[in-house]
């Protein structure tokens, strides 16, 4: 096969269901999890654990498909809602406010940033400059 046809899905992973296998072993853990906790015979409860494993299966890929960039979409809104930096990209805006491509209106006053004084530190560079770029215009 390599006289340049393409196969196409051959790196897809593998799905069934519209969930991959990940979110399938997801979704048995929770099943899992779920017996252990509310049932103490599986034979009675066996619908509902189904239905369970089934349900939490498409809940997790329905939220991988929310984001274009599917699992590590996932990955980087869970470490941010933990407050942890997501690896392979800079800071999001909610983690890193000044310097962010994207920056929050207001800071926090309770921020090491604020503590240390930084934003009138800041403030009075940028005044300088100003002051410069004007003078050098004069």
């Amino acid at each position: 096969m390599d006289n340049g046809e393409v196969i196409p899905n051959l790196d897809k992973p593998w799905e069934f269901m519209m969930a991959r296998l990940h979110e399938w072993l997801a979704g048995v853990a929770v099943g899992l999890i779920v017996n252990e906790l509310f049932f103490t015979s599986a034979t009675s409860a066996m619908p509902i654990l189904f239905a369970v494993m089934v349900i939490s299966t498409y809940s997790f890929a329905c939220a991988r498909l929310k984001f274009a960039d599917g699992t590590r979409g996932c990955i980087n809104w869970c470490c941010v809602k933990m407050g942890v930096i997501p690896q392979g990209i800079p800071a999001p805006s909610e983690l890193q406010p000044i310097w962010s491509g994207a920056p929050i209106r207001r800071i926090n006053e309770k921020s090491l940033y604020m503590q240390l004084g930084f934003d009138e530190f800041f403030a009075k560079k940028k005044e300088e400059e100003l002051q410069k770029m004007e003078e050098g215009r004069l």
